[in-house]
């Protein structure tokens, strides 16, 4: 028991992570465009607006995909509980291993999100009321 209730806590820190940081990204974006925090890719990085936009966009689809894990975490955990040590400790690696794919999926949404609403220099795409 004392296993499978340190691989639900560590299976849950992932979705807890991605959840606590989406926040912190939507309510505290980093003010000036820099190398060591925040969301930083080539095409967030072209200007201050392409910069607010992904680091509102991405802190958003974070929580969002966060809190879809948590289910997917608490239904799996379940499932393995009672089960032997070495169930619980594969089952528990390839639900954390999955975590880590969903992990990245934002980032490639915020980069279409990105491309969507700027061009390739940063520059807003005027858009007519029918493309949104």
């Amino acid at each position: 028991m004392g296993f499978w209730v340190f691989m639900l806590a560590s299976s849950l820190a992932t979705p807890a992570v991605m959840i606590g940081f989406g926040i912190w990204l939507q309510k505290h974006p980093p003010e000036k465009i820099n190398m060591v925090y925040g969301y930083r890719t080539k095409m967030s990085m072209k200007n201050m607006q392409t910069w607010k936009t992904a680091h509102l966009y991405f802190g958003k689809q974070w929580k969002r995909v966060g809190w879809c894990i948590v289910p997917a975490t608490l239904g799996v955990m379940a499932g393995l509980y009672g089960q032997g040590e070495n169930a619980v400790g594969i089952g528990g690696a390839v639900l954390i291993s999955a975590q880590m794919a969903a992990l990245l999926l934002p980032i490639w949404m915020t980069e279409r999100e990105l491309r969507r609403k700027f061009d390739a220099d940063g520059n807003p795409v005027e858009r007519k009321p029918d493309e949104y």
